[in-house]
């Protein structure tokens, strides 16, 4: 095994350790909550930044500049806002379940099968109604 094949092979590995972590671990699930607390914090800074600046005294030879940032953030907000709405992924109604039992013979008898075989022919042992009451309503 090469060299590029050894550092290609140990990268995925590890790939697949930070996986592991970040989604399977409580130490994941705790790092997780860090980096939306970690966000909210930023988007809080952002929003406070903003407010400051369009707060201050206009200089005069400049009237118009901090509220052009104020508009210019709340342009890339609603953007923002606007793609993740439509972005979302679309629910569609669910409808009632339907289901129809499998036939058999009468007098049909149980086959005793021991090991792996093909079998050709159906078999059914046991059927049970599950309801018809859709999953969501």
């Amino acid at each position: 095994m090469g060299l590029i094949a050894r550092i290609r092979r140990r990268l995925n590995i590890w790939a697949w350790r930070i996986r592991f972590w970040w989604l399977d671990t409580p130490a994941g699930e705790l790092a997780r909550r860090w980096l939306v607390v970690l966000g909210c914090l930023v988007v809080l800074v952002q929003i406070i930044r903003v407010s400051i600046a369009s707060l201050m005294p206009l200089p005069p030879d400049q009237p118009a500049k901090s509220w052009i940032w104020v508009v210019v953030q709340l342009v890339i907000a609603l953007v923002a806002a606007y793609m993740a709405y439509a972005n979302q992924p679309k629910v569609e109604d669910s409808s009632a379940q339907s289901g129809t039992a499998p036939t058999t013979e009468d007098g049909q008898d149980v086959l005793q099968i021991f090991g792996t075989v093909w079998i050709s022919d159906q078999f059914v042992l046991a059927w049970k109604m599950m309801g018809t009451d859709a999953i969501r309503k």
